[in-house]
């Protein structure tokens, strides 16, 4: 090489060094572009786009997300440090069908970061359905209803209750469909099942858009047990005559013993057992009660009846005295889920009318008392029914009976007053 040509290659490249040395030191932020969204499947897409590191080192990443905050990003990768743009391409994976995702390219080098402009695709496909268990109820020796929610999404589905003994699930209801809207839809099945034993059960819905199932929830159902008829006993008469306690009480003619009965009057209690006359179906006695208790003319009176193998037990507890109540009353009746009863009384009466709805529920005897406040010598009850005690009348052992009541009103002398009905018959 000659001298002159030495010298001038040694000058470029003298030249050449500080706007190298400038480039790394002065770092430009990166350039950063993106395309519309491709390649977009029920839970997959690929963004595209071009960073251009400005000649210093520059990493990018995809930040995404189903609004503009984002909140997901895909793994940071290298642009290099070129000087010229680079395509990148990046394929974002675990998206959810039918959903508006958010995107944008960010790029960081020494000089800062850059970001693209918001832009969004979404993705093809339905949306699995979406279940939620609910209670089992009421539960008895052998059967259950259990409910949940369906929420279709738009597209057809059905759905059924898998359940099964102890943790098994090897048991199905039927499959029911469900609609394609997209709101949730209350579903119940009625299971039949063993008394006496632990069962698991989940709610499995499914679709086109793919088959969901609910957390295991469980429950024991209830032992197995007979009837005991309510003993239906009721007060017609308690009446107060001289030294005399005079009293009529219909019962069922199934009851057998004999009810205790106390009277309290004056501060004093008279006490004894009465036998009960089946054939006739009732209690009849006339009994003698203390000196005080005569000048006095009212006291309480209780009818304990213990019940048998055959009938359920009950107390009765009222006023006794001279003056009637004119307790009158059609059958109450349960309509639309509501008790309602209506009657007169007396029109010196006062207080309230006690409505008692007796029922067995399982092995267990329930009891609801609910009142209706007494003007002008008439009364009426009309409340609704909780949930629980319309699921429990309904899934019930033999019949519902009523018992409506007036316990007395003292400053009248008036006497109480009860009348039995049966409400609803065996199931």
């Amino acid at each position: 090489m000659s001298m002159l040509r030495a010298f001038l290659l040694a000058a470029t490249l003298l030249i050449g060094l500080p706007a190298a040395a400038a480039a790394q030191n002065n770092p430009t932020p990166p350039a950063v572009t993106t395309a519309a969204a491709s390649s977009i499947a029920r839970d997959v897409a690929t963004i595209t786009g071009s960073v251009d590191p400005n000649g210093a080192a520059t990493t990018y990443e995809i930040q995404y997300g189903t609004t503009s905050s984002y909140g997901l990003r895909s793994a940071t990768r290298s642009a290099g440090s070129g000087a010229e743009p680079v395509s990148i391409e990046v394929r974002l994976t675990g998206l959810t069908a039918n959903t508006i995702y958010h995107y944008r390219l960010s790029a960081t080098n020494a000089a800062g970061v850059r970001n693209t402009a918001d832009r969004s695709f979404r993705t093809q496909g339905s949306l699995a359905p979406v279940v939620t268990i609910g209670d089992a109820g009421p539960v008895t020796a052998r059967g259950a209803a259990v409910t949940g929610t369906v929420n279709p999404r738009g597209v057809a589905t059905r759905y059924r209750f898998e359940f099964g003994r102890n943790t098994s699930l090897n048991l199905r209801s039927r499959l029911v469909d469900v609609g394609e809207g997209t709101e949730p839809v209350p579903v119940a099945a009625a299971l039949t099942l063993q008394p006496a034993t632990k069962y698991s059960y989940r709610l499995m819905a499914t679709s086109a858009a793919g088959t969901v199932r609910s957390a295991v929830r469980t429950f024991v159902t209830a032992p197995e047990c007979s009837v005991r008829y309510p003993s239906k006993l009721s007060i017609a008469r308690a009446a107060t005559a001289g030294d005399f306690l005079d009293v009529l009480a219909p019962i069922t003619s199934r009851a057998s013993g004999r009810p205790f009965v106390d009277y309290h009057a004056a501060g004093q209690h008279t006490r004894f057992t009465v036998p009960i006359n089946s054939a006739a179906g009732y209690l009849r006695f006339r009994r003698s009660v203390t000196r005080a208790q005569a000048r006095l003319r009212t006291g309480i009176l209780t009818i304990a009846y213990a019940g048998d193998s055959d009938t359920r037990p009950q107390t009765v507890r009222l006023r006794a005295a001279a003056n009637k109540a004119r307790l009158d009353l059609a059958r109450p009746q349960i309509v639309d889920g509501r008790i309602r009863a209506s009657g007169t009384i007396d029109s010196a009466a006062r207080g309230t009318v006690r409505l008692q709805l007796s029922y067995q529920f399982n092995c267990d005897q329930r009891l609801l008392e609910l009142r209706g406040a007494i003007a002008g010598g008439r009364w009426s009850i009309d409340q609704p029914l909780s949930p629980q005690t319309l699921g429990e009348i309904s899934a019930r052992i033999g019949a519902v009976h009523s018992y409506t009541l007036f316990t007395g009103y003292l400053p009248a002398r008036m006497r109480g007053e009860m009348r039995a009905f049966q409400v609803l018959g065996d199931p």
